[in-house]
């Protein structure tokens, strides 16, 4: 509940700042039209701290609440109670990928909403869209969840450049594209999965 709110407050503080400040463009939005809850993985690239909210914002005031995976050095900062109110949870690198998706596969059987960045990290090259991690293939194989691809572009150095975009992709299930779609996945198949989903995404953001 408390999520929810604050991700409607954020969205309301985007708005604003949209109307002053940035030039937010958002096309394909079409596309999410039919997603109203969960299960569902967004995968996006990431370009810089911004993208939480313009994502959020791009997805509008009304869709399900988002969690967001993040990196667990930020809960260990003074303002990683922030991140918490505003879906942020904690992932555990080098603890095996059965400890990092505990959290966020709990999410998605109770239908909820997941954004991850298959990259792993922030890419700050404008132009470049980085490679994935396997983190986002199991993810998607574990849970069978709808995965929406999205691109955003410019939302780095917002300070110096005003323009920025969100661009959807059409939803899809994994399992429709890997054959064969094997019922005990392997990490090689966690590769194929990943590279698959960030195909999509590099789709959207280069063209």
């Amino acid at each position: 509940m408390i999520i929810s709110l604050a991700q409607r407050i954020t969205w309301l503080a985007m708005l604003l700042l949209n109307c002053f400040l940035f030039r937010l463009r958002v096309s394909g939005k079409e596309s999410t039209g039919r997603l109203k809850s969960g299960p569902l993985i967004i995968a996006c690239n990431h370009k810089s701290f911004w993208d939480n909210f313009f994502l959020d914002y791009a997805l509008g005031f009304n869709f399900p609440t988002l969690r967001f995976m993040t990196a667990d050095w930020v809960f260990k900062k003074w303002w990683g109670f922030i991140a918490v109110i505003l879906g942020g949870f904690p992932i555990f690198k080098k603890q095996g990928l059965e400890v990092s998706l505990k959290k966020p596969l709990k999410i998605l059987r109770n239908k909820g909403v997941v954004v991850i960045y298959p990259e792993g990290k922030i890419i700050k090259e404008s132009n470049l869209v980085g490679k994935p991690r396997r983190g986002v293939g199991a993810l998607s194989l574990w849970s069978n969840a709808t995965i929406l691809p999205v691109a955003i572009k410019g939302s780095r150095g917002m300070r110096n450049k005003k323009k920025a975009e969100v661009k959807f992709g059409s939803p899809f299930l994994i399992r429709d594209l890997m054959s064969p779609a094997s019922l005990n996945p392997t990490m090689e198949d966690f590769a194929e999965a990943s590279e698959i989903i960030m195909d999509k995404i590099r789709d959207l953001f280069y063209k």
